[in-house]
């Protein structure tokens, strides 16, 4: 079950195998996988805290934990978690990527890229630590080396259309329109329900005075994403400039209420 992603499923063998052997690590290992998949988070820590009773030495376990305190908003905590996984074992990339991930989500971007950088030093042909590398050189305001960081991820996995897509907003930075809705043309080839794509491709086509085209992109990315409040505020901004006020501040309402510390 748990090969063919049919998670709950395979949790019922799993709680089944667990009766059976309670000192197993790998058979809780599974299951905490299982429901970081489902997205069940404090379910999947109290497995890994299983775990780590088990095998305190093990590092794998930590990261993991910090990624589920990550998904449920406890920064402080992952990044305790991914301190400790690094301490265990200094040539994990995964803990330095998933450390450098945290650290950008809190602004401390200098951090980030210097967890980054060790995670590409020891694992230099992991495409997504140069898209998460890139993102914080982005939110840092260097949309150049982003660029090259997102031409290195692009140049390792063709087909990840999330890179594509930063790329564009990237590009967007540097006031390279065409060149953005090029990116993200790419990207919406390659997967149709990637909202950041219609988002940036929307913002790079206002500031190429389309219109039109530009609220159909930010259309989509509500409809594929209802709570995109930054999606809301562009497409108001759009009816604006069209003279379309009341359409405007409806959006700009909608946005609002998703996000009141805009």
């Amino acid at each position: 079950w748990h090969a063919l992603r049919l998670y709950e499923k395979a949790l019922a063998d799993f709680r089944q195998a667990i009766r059976l052997m309670p000192q197993d690590a790998h058979i809780y290992f599974l299951s905490g996988e299982c429901e970081y998949r489902l997205g069940n988070y404090e379910s999947a820590i109290s497995y890994v805290d299983r775990i780590i009773e088990i095998d305190p030495k093990n590092a794998i376990p930590y990261n993991n934990r910090g990624l589920a305190k990550m998904n449920l908003g406890r920064d402080a905590e992952a990044i305790s978690d991914f301190d400790t996984a690094i301490e265990l074992d200094p040539q994990s990339a995964t803990a330095y990527n998933t450390r450098g991930v945290v650290t950008t989500n809190l602004g401390r971007l200098a951090e980030a890229i210097s967890n980054f950088d060790k995670a590409i030093e020891l694992d230099p042909k992991n495409a997504k630590v140069y898209n998460n590398r890139g993102v914080a050189k982005m939110k840092s305001g260097l949309n150049a080396k982003a660029i090259t960081d997102y031409n290195t991820a692009i140049e390792l996995d063709p087909k990840a259309a999330n890179v594509y897509s930063n790329r564009g907003c990237a590009n967007n930075n540097l006031g390279r329109y065409s060149k953005a809705v090029a990116d993200c043309n790419k990207a919406i080839k390659i997967d149709s329900k990637l909202a950041a794509a219609y988002y940036y491709r929307g913002f790079a086509k206002h500031k190429l005075d389309s219109y039109s085209k530009s609220i159909a992109d930010y259309d989509k990315a509500i409809d594929l994403n209802p709570k995109y409040a930054l999606a809301y505020n562009n497409r108001g901004g759009v009816k604006y400039d069209l003279g379309h006020y009341a359409e405007a501040l409806a959006d700009f309402d909608k946005a609002l209420k998703l996000d009141l510390n805009n």
